[in-house]
């Protein structure tokens, strides 16, 4: 009756707010579409595109998934849903950089990102 209807959860400038005020619905929705651009790294990768090319495309097609409005969300996620993101980016680096130990990976990803810049 022109009231205003109460939902569950609305996204508001790209960022999903809850009704508890807890981000779990934001972060479930960041990780599936970034997990599905993942899998275009993946493919490129076995197109053979090089490592450096491959670092370019994770940091603008997928970070930027992961980071939308972060200032606004993350200061106050709980260690498990952060666990979740870290998760997409630790997928995203050992494809780029197969057979490396995390440290290592981490380190010829910044090495990379000082190349591209």
């Amino acid at each position: 009756m022109g009231g205003i209807a109460q939902v569950c959860h609305a996204k508001l400038l790209g960022v999903t707010i809850s009704q508890d005020l807890t981000w779990n619905k934001h972060v479930d929705n960041i990780v599936k579409k970034a997990g599905k651009r993942l899998y275009m790294l993946y493919q490129l990768k076995r197109a053979g595109i090089t490592q450096k090319d491959l670092v370019s495309v994770y940091v603008s097609v997928v970070r930027p998934v992961l980071e939308y409005a972060c200032p606004v969300w993350h200061t106050n996620l709980p260690r498990y849903l952060s666990d979740n993101i870290e998760v997409i980016q630790k997928r995203a680096l050992k494809c780029i950089f197969p057979g490396l130990g995390y440290a290592e990976i981490l380190r010829r990803y910044l090495d990379v990102l000082t190349w591209i810049r």
